[in-house]
């Protein structure tokens, strides 16, 4: 019973540190807004990606429109450089537009955002974000230029966003360039939605992705699915440790039947003495339940140790991680206490509530 009721103790408590987590990373400041923003892939040339933009804000219920070369769940694009220690760092590479930061509410802390029709100079502008600020040590980074190959071919700096996590929070924010210019191809648009206007801007669209590119299959999501996609496997895995402690404690509570109802058996006459004598059927169960209970609490103390470096080491795969809170502990032992006693209970009050003669009638 100890070693049933230390599995399923463990298992609770490290089934809540989970969902926690999990919580939390649903429910963190990504750094941008995902919500009412509508994701369509576009796998076509870039004038019909224009038109398409062009038409999805004809609808009064589209705020802005934006592209990209990715959508936040898959593929990236990198290039390597130096920091001033000599150290290589890799950069992100993201493709955007004008209307990217506005689109996802990117903060723009100094600098300017692209232009429209960004004008294609020989050295290519772009916006960069705090961490490449940091990892750069770029004391004023509007108007430095960036070396980015060793051929000389570098980029301008014209603004800096805040940090935003455009990975899950397995990983730390990486240094990011934003750019116009065509170094990957446009794979995304990103519409951003009036609340509540969902259904019409569907609507809207799917009409004119039809007219526009009819031989396409029109298909779409949502910014705050894919980013929840991020978590699937914690979420899986959430699932598997709550079937895993129903289980667990069907177990224990089996176990902690059969217990009872030998101690039961083993004290009957001790039962009806009790009772003869004037105890109460509340005395009785309480005095039996701590018999059974200390082994429950054994269990508690050593599954409480043991989730605790489990947690920490399961934490530690995330740069970004919630607190092991003292309360899961206790909401576990709360309830591995309360199913025992109810079991226990259950079995006690059957002999108890019984006539004390019963018990003593052949002595």
């Amino acid at each position: 019973v100890v070693l049933q009721f230390f599995i399923a103790i463990a298992l609770l408590i490290s089934g809540g540190m989970i969902i926690k987590q999990l919580n939390y990373l649903l429910n963190y400041d990504v750094g941008f807004n995902k919500e009412n923003t509508l994701v369509v892939h576009v796998d076509f040339d870039l004038q019909k990606i224009q038109t398409l933009k062009e038409r999805f804000l004809e609808s009064p219920h589209v705020r802005s429109v934006t592209m990209s070369d990715r959508n936040f769940d898959s593929g990236s694009s990198s290039i390597g450089i130096q920091n001033p220690q000599g150290e290589r760092i890799s950069i992100r590479l993201l493709r955007t537009d004008s209307d990217y930061l506005e689109t996802l509410g990117l903060e723009l802390i100094s600098g300017r955002a692209f232009f429209p029709n960004e004008p294609e100079d020989t050295i290519p502008n772009v916006i960069v974000n705090e961490t490449l600020v940091r990892e750069l040590e770029l004391e004023d980074p509007v108007g430095e230029r960036v070396v980015l190959r060793s051929d000389g071919s570098a980029v301008n700096i014209i603004g800096v966003i805040r940090d935003f996590h455009f990975d899950s929070m397995h990983d730390e924010v990486q240094p990011l360039m934003l750019h116009t210019f065509d170094y990957n191809s446009i794979w995304y648009l990103f519409v951003k939605v009036q609340e509540s206007q969902m259904q019409a801007v569907l609507s809207h669209c799917e009409s004119v992705w039809k007219e526009i590119v009819p031989e396409f299959t029109w298909e779409y999501t949502f910014m705050s699915d894919i980013l929840e996609g991020q978590y699937e496997d914690e979420d899986r895995w959430s699932r598997i440790v709550a079937y895993a402690s129903v289980i667990a404690i069907l177990l224990s509570c089996l176990g902690l039947m059969g217990i009872s109802g030998i101690l039961v058996a083993r004290r009957f006459k001790e039962v009806g003495i009790r009772k003869a004598n004037g105890a109460s059927i509340g005395k009785i169960i309480i005095l039996l339940n701590g018999e059974i209970l200390k082994w429950v609490l054994l269990a508690y103390v050593f599954a409480c140790p043991a989730s605790y470096f489990i947690a920490r080491r399961w934490l530690q795969d995330f740069a970004y991680r919630t607190q092991i809170s003292w309360w899961v502990f206790v909401l576990a032992g709360l309830a591995a206490f309360l199913i025992s006693i109810l079991t226990i209970t259950l079995q006690i009050y059957r002999v108890a509530r019984q006539n004390p003669v019963r018990a003593l009638r052949y002595e």
